[in-house]
């Protein structure tokens, strides 16, 4: 199942329970990035690169329900349209693993939310788009 990185998981700590309250500040996008294996929290390690590769902004595209009731509720953000990566246009990779983020690059205030395996490893032959299906993201939170 996919989970909270630290750094978010630390962030929400920092806005609602820490001594000196930060606020969260919502970012222009949420970015959506493919990984070769598990990514790190901090530096996004294992990041696909192949040629044409981009992170894809995924914020409107995404829709949360809840279901349950408290303290059981449940609260689940999917996507309600597909997310096609860009085309491949060099070599093979194999993409496992994908991760959220709060910006399109590293660097400044940039970090992890969300990451979690593909349903299935995928290899991504020159000119190949990968495309997450509709409902096929989900993340949970309870």
């Amino acid at each position: 199942m996919p989970g909270f990185s630290q750094n978010l998981a630390q962030a929400i700590f920092d806005a609602t329970l820490a001594p000196s309250r930060s606020n969260l500040v919502a970012k222009s996008g949420v970015w959506m990035s493919l990984h070769t294996a598990a990514p790190d929290d901090s530096t996004g390690g294992n990041e696909a690169t192949f040629s044409g590769y981009a992170r894809v902004n995924i914020a409107s595209v995404m829709a949360s329900s809840s279901t349950g009731s408290t303290p059981e509720a449940t609260v689940r953000a999917t996507n309600t349209s597909d997310i096609n990566f860009p085309a491949s246009t060099g070599a093979t990779q194999t993409v496992t693993h994908w991760a959220i983020w709060s910006d399109q690059t590293l660097g400044g205030a940039a970090y992890m939310m969300y990451s979690g395996s593909l349903s299935a490893s995928r290899s991504v032959q020159s000119g190949d788009v990968v495309v997450i299906p509709a409902g096929q993201l989900q993340i949970d939170l309870t």
